[in-house]
């Protein structure tokens, strides 16, 4: 965990994370990948929805989570609800939408990263977060292949279904992949954002997991002695620099109609442009 109170200091941390990134272990001449994920309060842990509640054991988050699909897809229909039939199209809407699911949401760009964090920062109530994640690291010390899990189709290798009945098989990067012919709100925001997912096996949280699979001497052989701080990294964001990145976000022109390109987007923007000279997180 690092803590900084600027933007310059950020850029640092970010620079150095990359700079020490596994990626180029697997092949020198690609850039390293560096994943971003922003919470408005730093005390959060990296756990999905879907395992903030108590349900017990592995079993009853399965059933969960196939029942949820199932009655996902039933009521679209019935209310006449286009869906796509690969089961990742279905989770990406799921995921979107608010059902409860096994999914982290992440971003390849850095200022989406910020801006999530920024969103509902109060900060007279606690630091935010910019987590930097690793993805090829991750996926390398979970299944020993320096690659990303390719999520478009369904097939033998790979289906969301599929990744509900795997066992052992840990938190994956998932990168996401569109048909080119479909269009909908939900694959325009994936895409404006540069939107990625980790799938999370259990409960326990990203954090302790990279730790626990580290420790292992099997992992130490094969990955060199990566150090969880190279895989995955917390930034706190210090109360003191809430201002300057307000500023920096104007600045970079990111707001709500750059992350949420539709109507949505739109009316958070007039929301909080109408009271230009405030700070929303007190009238939440």
């Amino acid at each position: 965990m690092v803590d900084v109170f600027s933007i310059q200091q950020l850029e640092e941390v970010v620079k150095d994370f990359k700079e020490n990134s596994m990626r180029p272990l697997h092949d020198p001449s690609l850039a390293p990948i560096t994943w971003y994920r922003g919470q408005s309060k730093s005390n959060y842990q990296l756990v999905p929805s879907l395992y903030r509640i108590n349900l017990g054991n592995a079993e009853n988050f399965i059933e969960f989570e196939q029942k949820a699909i199932s009655q996902y897809i039933e009521k679209c229909r019935q209310l006449g609800i286009s869906m796509e039939d690969s089961s990742w199209d279905i989770f990406y809407s799921m995921q979107h939408y608010g059902v409860k699911t096994r999914a982290l949401d992440w971003s390849e760009k850095a200022l989406i990263g910020l801006f999530f964090a920024f969103e509902k920062w109060n900060p007279e109530a606690s630091d935010a977060a910019l987590f930097l994640l690793d993805p090829i690291a991750l996926n390398f010390i979970v299944t020993k292949r320096p690659e990303l899990m390719v999520a478009k189709e369904d097939n033998d290798k790979y289906s969301y279904l599929k990744s509900l009945e795997a066992k052992n098989s840990g938190t994956l990067a998932v990168e996401p992949r569109f048909k080119d012919d479909v269009e909908n709100t939900v694959n325009k925001r994936i895409i404006k954002q540069n939107g990625r997912f980790t799938l999370h096996e259990t409960k326990w949280p990203l954090e302790a997991e990279i730790d626990i699979r580290l420790a292992s001497d099997q992992v130490h052989i094969l990955s060199n002695n990566i150090k969880s701080k190279n895989v995955l990294l917390k930034v706190n964001l210090k109360k003191q620099m809430y201002d300057e990145i307000k500023r920096y976000l104007l600045e970079k022109g990111v707001d709500y109609t750059f992350v949420y390109p539709d109507i949505e987007g739109v009316a958070n923007l007039v929301n909080r442009g109408s009271l230009p000279n405030l700070d929303w997180y007190k009238y939440l």
